[in-house]
Formats: C-alpha cells, sequence, structure tokens
C-alpha cells in the first residue's frame, strides 16, 4: 500500500509541475505520465541508499562488540601466553582476528559515510550540507 501511496504521491507531484510547462491539460498529463519512471527510479534509489544507511549501521553496532570482545581475548590469550598455557601461534591468530574485526569496524564506518552521501546527493543537499561543513571547519 505504501508504495501505491508513493506513486500516487509522485504522479500528482510530476502532474502538477507538468501543468505549469504545460498549455493543455492533455499536454500536462502527457509530461507527467513521461516524467513518472524517472521519478519512480529515483524514489526507489533514495529507498535503497536510506535501507543501506541502516544496515550499516547496524553493521557498526555489531563489529564494536565484537571489537569489544576480540580485544578482551587478546588480553585473555596474553596473560595465558606470559604464564605458557598458550603457544605464540595461538596468541598470534587471536591478534590476527582482532585485526580483521578492527577493519570490519572501519569497513562499516565507511560505508555508514558512503551511503549518506548518496542520500544527500539524491535529496539535492550534497552541496549545501557540505559548504556548511566546510564552513564550520
Amino acid at each position: 500500500m505504501r508504495l501505491v501511496n508513493l506513486s500516487l504521491t509522485a504522479l500528482l507531484s510530476v502532474f502538477v509541475s507538468g501543468w505549469v510547462q504545460a498549455q493543455s491539460l492533455p499536454e500536462a498529463v502527457a509530461i507527467a505520465l513521461s516524467q513518472y519512471p524517472t521519478i519512480l527510479a529515483a524514489q526507489a534509489n533514495q529507498q535503497a541508499a536510506e535501507f543501506e544507511v541502516t544496515r550499516a549501521q547496524e553493521r557498526l553496532k555489531v563489529a564494536d562488540q565484537q571489537v569489544s570482545h576480540g580485544a578482551k581475548t587478546v588480553t585473555g590469550y596474553w596473560q595465558q601466553y606470559q604464564v605458557s598455557r598458550r603457544q605464540i601461534h595461538e596468541l598470534l591468530n587471536i591478534q590476527n582476528e582482532l585485526f580483521t574485526l578492527q577493519v570490519n569496524k572501519i569497513s562499516a564506518r565507511f560505508d555508514i559515510l558512503n551511503f549518506r552521501i548518496v542520500v544527500l546527493a539524491n535529496l539535492g543537499r550534497l552541496a549545501k550540507d557540505y559548504s556548511l561543513l566546510m564552513h564550520k571547519a
């Protein structure tokens, strides 16, 4: 039902903007219908980008927890290594796993920023928001 409502809203907005450009009602309808697929594609792209931001934020939360647990595990392995309960290769393996978890966390942060840029660009606010950030710096 939501998709239908979005579609009708998009068609009406195109119809209204098309009416301004058109000389007659049939011409306005033709303009509206010709622009309709483009608007639907833009809405789909926007929804996909917003979904990807949410997914990346969830991945960041999970990665943050994993890094925290991984750091505790490395500490435990280090203490066990010092009292000869672990071998060096076990310590190196767990440190490698922690490194991989940290890389995943950084990747999730980058994805959030990247998809936010896509969302701002889709909304036409990328240049405006970017210039505001530059003035604050």
